[in-house]
């Protein structure tokens, strides 16, 4: 962590402790750290000034005459000053230090958003009010002030932090006389992508154009320490160029401070990553779902998971894989629908480990990076190294290959010794394939987790290891070995049975005495080597050596 990343986060931390303490108390702590960090003890000062109405980060807030009573006609605050200007009164020209407001442009649960006019360097800005906040002694009410303002302190630090072409910029920071804090950012004339979206999918290389330049500002938020937690269409707006910015980091979390708590759920619910539903503390990886559920909105005109209610809703993001509803556009190459397929990955783990590796291919490279299926497996489980070379079994390895080709489960079936082990190994080096050996295996009900820990895939504390692997792999095409299935032949064949049914690209290659028994299986029994190709095993085994260009 940099150092101006720490700052960022103590000073975050400093704000929210110190805003609570009596004067007394405040000022005592402000000397001391005035003396072992001054430069945070001033970033800190000018906070709490704001905090009390006395001034903002330039120096410059002061409330114009006849416009106390700063109103809006959409909020309730605002009313009175309005009505007595449409009425002849006093203008309605509302200006709040140099800001002359314009009109209302946005609304939410964290206040409203104006567009205001900067007298001084005449540019147009957007202003963003919280909403007022309960001034009462309670508990309650101090927690909530202490909440807004950390939140409020956090967008406009994590923002103010970020000096990149994508991020919306913030210019200011200030209070209304009624005592709500306000951000002056960037006015982005575009409007959102929320608003496109309503018009249904964009042009493909627009919505490559878009995610690009949000991966971007997301990178450079990450390389800062600074994860957004609430990317969604309605954050991405557009200046009047075309080009995206990535606005409201109200909820972001800070490196050393995080305003939230594990077990809170924040954000929008559509959007969020099954660890954020969980109430489980979310990072950067958060947000590249976020991104994974807006790129696949913006290509196919609807949301990856969808449900009449919440309950609903939250339950299509932790079991079910998203399916474009009228297919792919034209112009989706292998390479975006592989990187969708990783960025909506149910377990973090299986996602991007940076946005560097999301903007390779969101610019024109074809795949993700590295000779993986995801992350997750990245480091799987090889097939055992052979001692010999593979002897006289070229048909049969063509054979078995084909196999899978028709069927998903295939089982070599023989006496042991047989050469099961041997094939399935030179099948499933070849497909690249994940090796689970069940040679010493006694459990019965550790059969899911071996398989799990073959593909590196974490335990997740409360959820069935089963319904775990399902996540992992129902929308990749994956290839399993599973060896020496007879020592837990009734356990494997019920495992094997679900994760075909739950996942449609995985194949499975088993090797066992006898069949598992299961409908749809493709039982294959391993021929004896001829005379020469068995002796040909017998002097390579009691060699001790593979002899390299022994015909196979």
């Amino acid at each position: 962590m940099s150092d101006a990343q720490s700052t960022l986060g103590q000073v975050a931390q400093l704000f929210g402790e110190l805003a609570e303490l009596p004067m007394a108390a405040r000022l005592a702590r402000l000397a001391e750290l005035d003396e072992a960090a001054p430069h945070v003890a001033r970033e800190v000062r000018a906070l709490l000034d704001i905090d009390e109405g006395g001034g903002d980060f330039l120096g410059l807030f002061t409330l114009a005459p006849g416009a106390r009573a700063a109103a809006a006609r959409t909020d309730p605050s605002m009313a009175d000053a309005l009505a007595s200007g449409e009425h002849g009164g006093e203008s309605t020209a509302l200006t709040i230090g140099p800001y002359r407001l314009v009109r209302e442009i946005g609304r939410g649960g964290m206040g409203t958003v104006w567009l205001a006019h900067d007298d001084r360097l005449a540019r147009a800005v957007a202003l963003k009010f919280l909403p007022p906040v309960d001034d009462g002694p309670t508990m309650s009410a101090r927690e909530q002030r202490a909440q807004m303002r950390s939140r409020f302190l956090v967008e406009a630090r994590a923002a103010a932090s970020l000096d990149h072409p994508h991020v919306a910029s913030v210019y200011d920071v200030g209070m209304h006389s009624d005592g709500r804090l306000f951000l002056a950012m960037a006015y982005c004339a575009g409007g959102s992508l929320a608003q496109r979206l309503e018009r249904g999918a964009l042009p493909v290389d627009d919505a490559l154009r878009i995610a690009a330049q949000v991966a971007s500002a997301l990178d450079a938020a990450h390389e800062r320490g600074v994860v957004h937690r609430d990317v969604k269409p309605a954050n991405v707006l557009f200046d009047g160029a075309g080009n995206a910015r990535l606005a409201d980091f109200g909820i972001a979390s800070l490196p050393g401070y995080d305003a939230t708590r594990t077990g809170a759920v924040l954000g929008t619910l559509a959007y969020l990553a099954p660890e954020q539903l969980r109430g489980e503390r979310a990072d950067h990886r958060a947000d590249l779902w976020a991104l994974g559920v807006t790129l696949f909105e913006m290509l196919t005109g609807a949301r990856p998971f969808a449900g009449a209610s919440p309950a609903s809703l939250i339950h299509s993001v932790l079991h079910t894989e998203p399916v474009p509803p009228h297919g792919w556009p034209d112009g989706v190459t292998p390479g975006v629908k592989a990187l969708l397929a990783q960025l909506l990955h149910k377990l973090p783990e299986g996602r991007p480990p940076s946005m560097s590796e999301v903007l390779a291919v969101l610019r024109g490279g074809d795949s993700v990076s590295g000779p993986r299926f995801f992350d997750v497996v990245r480091e799987t489980t090889a097939p055992p190294t052979p001692i010999t070379t593979l002897v006289g079994r070229d048909q049969e390895q063509h054979a078995v290959s084909a196999l899978l080709a028709e069927s998903r489960l295939v089982t070599l079936t023989g006496a042991g010794g047989s050469g099961k082990t041997r094939l399935a190994a030179a099948v499933g080096s070849a497909q690249r394939a994940i090796w689970v050996d069940f040679s010493t295996s006694t459990d019965p009900l550790h059969v899911p987790a071996q398989i799990a820990a073959a593909m590196r895939i974490p335990e997740v504390p409360g959820r069935d290891r089963l319904d775990v692997l399902v996540d992992a792999i129902a929308a990749r095409d994956v290839l399993l070995v599973l060896d020496n299935c007879e020592h837990l032949l009734d356990a494997i064949a019920m495992a094997v049975e679900r994760l075909l049914h739950r996942c449609a690209g995985l194949r499975i290659l088993a090797t066992s005495r006898e069949a598992l028994g299961i409908v749809g299986e493709r039982a294959w029994l391993v021929p004896e080597l001829s005379r020469d190709h068995a002796r040909e095993l017998f002097v390579q085994r009691a060699a001790g050596q593979p002899r390299l260009g022994v015909a196979a």
